[in-house]
């Protein structure tokens, strides 16, 4: 039986286009989208590393965002909303101070409880 995209979780499906469309820049295409569905919902890849395989891409890299840049698409990637003022602030200036780097930050997006409660939609 071939899974179609369609069988998987709205709030599963959305969250890897998000991916696509906030992190790479692009439209998912159908076997990208199933891909990654599929492993989240049979292999069980966290929401954690399927992101952490956009963000730490080589696709993504070669982008050369600015720190600004970085933690708007995280915002957008794992929240799916604009950064709010006093949030977007904080992360981009500790990475400017550099008291963090891109992977302290991803990592407090990542187990942020916005986004645990955002993942927990995740399984069918």
């Amino acid at each position: 039986y071939m899974y179609d995209v369609r069988d998987y979780s709205r709030e599963l499906t959305r969250y890897v286009y998000r991916m696509y469309k906030e992190v790479l820049g692009r439209e998912a295409e159908a076997e990208g989208q199933r891909f990654w569905c599929e492993e989240m919902l049979f292999w069980d890849m966290s929401p954690y590393q399927l992101a952490s395989n956009f963000v730490f891409s080589e696709e993504f890299i070669a982008q050369n965002h600015s720190n600004e840049s970085f933690v708007t698409v995280l915002y957008r990637a794992f929240m799916g909303r604009e950064p709010e003022a006093d949030g977007y602030n904080y992360w981009v200036e500790q990475l400017n101070t550099g008291a963090r780097d891109w992977r302290d930050v991803f990592d407090g997006f990542a187990t942020s409880q916005e986004f645990m409660e955002i993942s927990a939609g995740f399984r069918l």
